[in-house]
C-alpha cells in the first residue's frame, strides 16, 4: 500500500486565502499609510498630502478590485 502525496488545497481553499489576503492588504495600506495622511490632511490642507494620498491609493484599487474579480469567479463557479 502506498502512502499518499501531499495534500493540494481545494479551490475552495485557494480562493478564501485569495480573498483573505487581498482584504489584508487593502486594511495594512488603509491603516499604515492612507490614515496618516487623512490626519494629516484633516490639520491643515497641504497638497503635498494630497498627492501623495492619490499616489498611494492604487495599492487599495487593485486589492479592492482584484477581491471583485476572484469574487465574480466565485459566483460564476458556483452557477455551473
Amino acid at each position: 500500500m502506498s502512502t499518499p502525496g501531499p495534500v493540494r488545497p481545494g479551490l475552495h481553499t485557494i480562493v478564501v486565502r485569495a480573498l483573505l489576503g487581498l482584504l489584508g492588504v487593502a486594511l495594512a495600506s488603509t491603516a499604515l499609510i492612507q490614515n496618516r495622511q487623512y490626519a494629516d490632511i484633516a490639520q491643515a490642507f497641504d497638497p503635498r498630502r494630497i498627492g501623495q494620498l492619490v499616489r498611494f491609493n492604487w495599492i487599495r484599487v487593485v486589492a479592492w478590485t482584484g477581491r471583485s474579480v476572484v469574487a465574480w469567479f466565485t459566483v460564476l463557479q458556483l452557477g455551473t
